[in-house]
C-alpha cells in the first residue's frame, strides 16, 4: 500500500532550492549594500552601480518568489508547512525590496555620507545574512 501512495504523492522538493537562490539573492543585495559601509564618503557612481545591480536582484527575488508560491500550489505537503514556506519566501523578498528601496534612497537623494550607526546597522544585516 506504500508503493502506491508513493506513486500519487508527487515528492517535488524544489522549492526548497528556489528558497536557498532567494538567500543567495538576498546576501549579494546586502553585500552591494555594504560596499557602501568602507567609507565615510558614499561614492554617487559606485552608489548608482550597485542600486541598479540590486533591482536586478529584486526582480529575480521577485520572479522566485512566485515560483515558489507556484510549486507549493503544485506539491502535496501539509498546510501548515506550505504556509511556512510561502511566509519564508514572501519575508525573504520583503527584505530584498527593503534593501532596494534604501539603496535607491541613498540615490535618488544624492546621499554623501552615512552616519557611524547606519554603518554599523548595514554591516550587523550582511553579517546576519552571511550567517544565513
Amino acid at each position: 500500500m506504500a508503493g502506491f501512495i508513493d506513486l500519487i504523492i508527487p515528492k517535488e522538493r524544489k522549492f526548497f532550492e528556489h528558497l536557498e537562490e532567494e538567500m543567495r539573492t538576498l546576501a549579494e543585495c546586502v553585500k552591494l549594500l555594504n560596499t557602501l559601509t568602507k567609507t565615510k564618503y558614499i561614492d554617487q557612481h559606485l552608489l548608482d552601480t550597485n542600486v541598479k545591480r540590486i533591482r536586478k536582484q529584486s526582480d529575480k527575488a521577485d520572479i522566485n518568489t512566485k515560483q515558489i508560491v507556484t510549486f507549493l500550489h503544485q506539491t502535496f505537503i501539509t498546510p501548515i508547512d506550505r504556509e511556512e514556506i510561502k511566509t519564508l519566501a514572501t519575508k525573504i523578498a520583503y527584505v530584498i525590496d527593503t534593501v532596494e528601496q534604501f539603496a535607491s534612497s541613498l540615490s535618488y537623494f544624492k546621499i554623501k555620507t552615512l552616519d557611524t550607526h547606519t554603518r554599523k546597522q548595514l554591516v550587523i544585516i550582511y553579517d546576519a545574512t552571511q550567517i544565513l
